[in-house]
């Protein structure tokens, strides 16, 4: 059943992350589009799911106001990174965040981390890194370090912070937690772009019904993985959930690549596909 779920999961963020990447690739071009379009993504999010927010309490506001305020600050940081050094090594960085919410289940709440899992864990960290691409990009190292740096703790932090929650007895508002989160996400986006706007920097690209049709779907997608990912965080141990998707994820992402966007993929990241599928079934075993 838990790998049922976490299958789910993968599947779900891999799909988002694919159709943003169709879009991406012809549509984003700089800063403040990704800013703009994050935004109706959220905002999307929130008027789909909209009806859960009005069963909202104020400790579960509380929350979703962290949750919020972490979600723009790993997106900014984490644009701004991509722009100014190597991909690749920046999606490494930002998936190593995977340990911070581990380590915090292992010794906040006492959960369990067998051999075969630790070793599953480790192997899941080697092929992170056997995905990267060895052409690294030699441009401002010390602006783009930093901003992976801070991309990856606020990307732990946002794990964390739903792990807090899913053992609250507010874990059962998952639904209104997330949208709530995500408004207070798409708000603060807003704001960003209005004093980007003033000062002269707006999107390059036109509002029609296709970026409103992939920003609706990529909000469906997204409020549905977070919603299913908070209540799998309240029954699936940390030290089983977080390397199982971040791995699962990656196989699935090598895949859609291949099959979907049509690039290619090298030996390298055909060995990385293998040793996440091994890593897999041993934090399962």
């Amino acid at each position: 059943m838990h790998l049922l779920i976490i299958l789910c999961l993968c599947v779900l963020a891999t799909s988002k992350v694919t159709v943003q990447g169709l879009f991406a690739k012809t549509n984003i071009k700089g800063f403040c589009d990704s800013l703009f379009f994050n935004a109706l993504v959220f905002l999307f999010l929130v008027l789909i799911f909209f009806k859960d927010i009005l069963t909202l309490n104020f400790s579960v506001f509380l929350f979703s106001l962290v949750f919020g305020v972490l979600t723009v600050a790993f997106q900014m940081c984490y644009i701004s990174a991509m722009s100014c050094g190597n991909v690749s090594l920046t999606v490494l960085i930002v998936n190593l965040s995977m340990i911070i919410p581990i380590l915090v289940s292992v010794f906040c709440y006492g959960e369990r981390l067998s051999v075969l899992r630790f070793f599953g864990i480790l192997l899941t960290v080697f092929a992170l890194f056997l995905s990267i691409d060895s052409r690294v990009e030699k441009r401002n190292f010390r602006k783009w370090f930093c901003l992976s740096i801070l991309s990856s703790l606020f990307s732990g932090g946002l794990a964390v912070c739903q792990k807090i929650f899913s053992k609250t007895e507010w874990h059962t508002y998952s639904k209104p937690f997330v949208v709530c989160g995500y408004a207070v996400a798409a708000i603060i986006s807003i704001l960003i772009y209005i004093i980007f706007k003033c000062k002269g920097t707006g999107i390059s690209y036109k509002i029609n019904i296709k970026v409103i049709g992939y920003a609706a779907s990529i909000g469906i997608l997204l409020g549905t993985f977070q919603i299913l990912n908070t209540k799998a965080i309240t029954i699936i141990d940390g030290t089983l959930i977080f390397p199982a998707y971040y791995g699962g994820a990656l196989i699935l992402s090598y895949l859609s690549s291949l099959l979907i966007l049509k690039e290619k993929i090298s030996n390298k990241q055909k060995l990385s596909l293998s040793v996440g599928v091994i890593a897999i079934v041993l934090m399962n075993l």
